[in-house]
C-alpha cells in the first residue's frame, strides 16, 4: 500500500508508517478539504519517521497547514502522532475526541469534546460526527457530505475484521452507518472501500453467522468460551486463539444481553479468576466484601473424580472448602460463607462446630445460608451464638413463593437482609413465551412506560427491591453496561398500585 495517495478531489491518505498485526499496513491519516488549510482525521502512532513523511505529504497535497484534528477514538495508533503534527505548526491546532476533555497517553494535549451530529467545515468539505461505539465507547465516524462517504475509523477495515469492546453496541453502530447508505468508506486501516453498503452488510452477516454458530454449539452442550473456540476455530493457528476466545466471550455477552443465553456457574473457575484479578490490585481487598458458597459437589470437567452431584455439609468438607477458596481467591479471610443448599443429611451440631472454628481463626467473619426453609434456618440458628447474616433465596416476578411461605416474614422478624438469586427468572422474562410470562412482561412494560426512561429488567429489579425486608440482589451478568443499568434500578420507586399490578399479572388473579 502506498504511503501517500490522492483518493478524491478532497481526500488524501497519509500512511502512519506503523504496520502491524492489528494496524495492517499502518494507520491511514486523512487530509480532508481543498484549501490551503485542511482537516486531519487521525494522527497515526507517532513513529519517528512520520514527522518528515507528513510534512512532505502536506506539500504534495498543496496544503500549508492543518486547521483542526479529528480523532476517531483514543487508541494510540490514532492519537499517538498529535505532538508531531503540532510541532509542524506555529500555532496550537485544536484536537477533538468524542466525549472527552482528558489527556491521553503522552500527547500532553487537552482534547475538545466531539458531539454526535456536530458539523465541521473547511474549504470544499463538510464533515458530520456520528457516534459509533463498539470498538471503543468513544469511537466516532465522520460523514463526508459532499461525497456520500464515511471515514470509518476502526468500525470497518479495508480488509479483514476488527476487534470490539462491546458487540451489541458495535452491531448497532454498523446498522446505523448502513442506514446512511455510504457509497465510499475510508477506513483507518487498509484500502478504500468502493462499495460501502456491501462491505457493511458483509460485516453484519459475518457477526450474525458467528452468533448462530455459538448458539448452535451451546444447544449441543458446549458451555464455556474455551469449548466454543475449540469447535468454531478448528484448524486456526494457535496464536490467534486467545483473541478468538475474547471475541466469543463478547458474543456471549451480547447473547446474554439479548436474553438468548443465560449465564451459569463457572464450573469451579470463578474464584480463581477473581483471585488473579485481586492479586493485581490487593489494596482494594479492604473495600470489598467477598462472599462464597460451599456444600454442592458437582460432576463437571473440572471434577472428573465426582460420579454424580451431591451435597456435603460435614465439618471436614466445610473447612476444606474454605481453605480451598482462600487459596484460589488469594485472601486471608472471607467476609461471608454460605451453605449453598439445605442438605438432608446435615448435622447442625457438626456444622456449628465448623463455623465456630473458622470464626475463631479469623478465616470467616460471617455465615449465612442459601435456599433454606424457615424451619431449616431456625434449626441451624439454634446451634449458634451469633446470627446468621442472610438467606439467599430465589425471588423474581415469575417466582413469588417467598412472599407467601414465611421466608421474607422471617427475614423481617430477625432483621436479616435476604440475598436474591435469579432476579430475572433465569432470563425467562426475555425468552419464555408462556401465557404467564407474556402477561408479566406486558405489566412490566406498562410500568416502564409510566415511569419513563427505564427497561423492563430494571422494573423487575425495582419490584424486588421495594420489599421491606431490604433484599440484596445477586446480579448474574459480567457485562458492565448491564451492571450499570442494574444499579440504577435502586433509583426507581414503584407505587403500590404498580407493584401489585405486576404481582397480579404473575399470580394470574386479583388480590383477594
Amino acid at each position: 500500500m502506498k504511503s501517500f495517495i490522492k483518493l478524491s478531489q478532497r481526500v488524501y491518505s497519509i500512511l502512519g508508517l506503523n504496520p502491524g498485526k492489528f494496524t495492517l499496513d499502518g494507520t491511514n491519516c486523512y487530509l480532508v478539504g481543498q484549501g490551503s488549510k485542511r482537516i486531519l482525521i487521525d494522527t497515526g502512532e507517532g513513529v519517528p519517521d512520520f514527522t518528515e513523511h507528513f510534512k512532505n505529504s502536506m506539500k504534495e497535497a498543496g496544503a500549508d497547514g492543518i486547521s483542526l484534528i479529528l480523532c476517531t477514538h483514543s487508541h494510540k495508533d490514532h492519537i499517538g502522532g498529535i505532538n508531531q503534527i503540532q510541532s509542524l505548526s506555529t500555532s496550537k491546532i485544536p484536537v477533538y475526541l468524542f466525549g472527552s476533555e482528558e489527556k491521553y497517553l503522552n500527547t500532553n494535549h487537552q482534547f475538545q469534546s466531539l458531539k454526535d451530529g456536530q458539523i465541521f467545515e473547511t474549504d470544499g468539505a463538510t464533515l458530520k460526527v456520528i457516534h459509533t461505539p463498539g470498538h471503543t465507547s468513544n469511537h466516532v465516524c465522520f460523514q463526508l457530505l459532499e461525497e456520500n462517504a464515511i471515514f470509518s475509523g476502526d468500525l470497518i477495515l479495508g480488509r479483514g475484521t476488527t476487534i470490539f469492546d462491546n458487540l451489541s453496541e458495535y452491531m448497532n453502530s454498523l446498522r446505523l452507518v448502513k442506514d446512511i447508505s455510504p457509497q465510499i468508506i475510508y477506513p483507518a486501516h487498509g484500502e478504500m472501500i468502493k462499495d460501502g453498503q456491501a462491505k457493511i452488510q458483509e460485516y453484519i452477516t459475518h457477526r450474525e453467522q458467528r452468533e448462530n454458530e455459538i448458539t448452535t454449539h451451546l444447544s449441543e452442550g458446549d458451555k464455556t468460551s474455551f469449548e466454543l473456540v475449540q469447535k468454531i476455530y478448528v484448524g486456526y493457528p494457535e496464536n490467534i486463539l486467545q483473541a478468538a476466545e475474547h471475541s466469543v466471550i463478547l458474543h456471549l455477552h451480547k447473547l446474554i444481553s439479548d436474553g438468548k443465553v443465560v449465564e451459569t456457574d463457572g464450573g469451579y473457575t470463578y474464584e480463581e479468576m477473581f483471585g488473579n484479578a485481586l492479586a493485581l490490585e490487593p489494596s482494594i481487598r479492604s473495600k470489598i466484601k467477598i462472599i462464597t458458597k460451599c456444600n454442592i459437589i458437582i460432576n463437571c470437567p473440572q471434577r472428573p473424580d465426582v460420579p454424580n452431584k451431591y451435597y456435603d455439609s460435614s465439618a471436614e468438607y466445610i473447612k476444606w472448602s474454605v481453605e480451598n477458596s482462600l487459596k484460589k481467591i488469594q485472601t486471608s479471610y472471607l467476609d461471608c460463607l454460605l451453605i449453598h443448599r439445605p442438605d438432608p443429611l446435615m448435622n447442625v451440631d457438626e456444622m456449628a462446630q465448623a463455623f465456630n472454628e473458622l470464626k475463631a481463626s479469623g478465616k470467616v467473619l460471617n455465615f449465612g445460608v442459601s435456599n433454606f426453609t424457615t424451619h431449616q434456618f431456625e434449626l441451624l440458628q439454634s446451634r449458634l451464638s451469633y446470627p446468621l447474616v442472610t438467606n439467599q433465596i430465589e425471588l423474581s416476578v415469575l417466582h413469588t413463593p417467598p412472599l407467601f411461605d414465611g421466608t421474607l416474614d422471617q427475614m423481617q422478624r430477625l432483621r436479616v437482609r435476604p440475598m436474591v438469586w435469579s432476579p430475572l427468572a433465569g432470563g425467562r422474562i426475555f425468552t419464555d413465551k408462556s401465557e404467564r410470562t407474556v402477561r408479566v412482561v406486558e405489566a412490566l412494560k406498562k410500568v416502564a412506560n409510566e415511569i419513563g426512561n427505564c427497561t423492563i429488567d430494571q422494573i423487575a429489579f425495582a419490584w424486588i427491591l421495594k420489599h421491606p425486608s431490604k433484599p440484596v440482589i445477586v446480579v448474574g451478568t459480567n457485562d458492565m453496561k448491564r451492571l450499570e443499568l442494574n444499579v440504577k434500578s435502586q433509583d426507581i420507586q414503584l407505587s403500590r398500585p404498580q407493584w401489585f399490578a405486576i404481582l397480579e399479572a404473575s399470580e394470574g388473579k386479583e388480590c383477594p
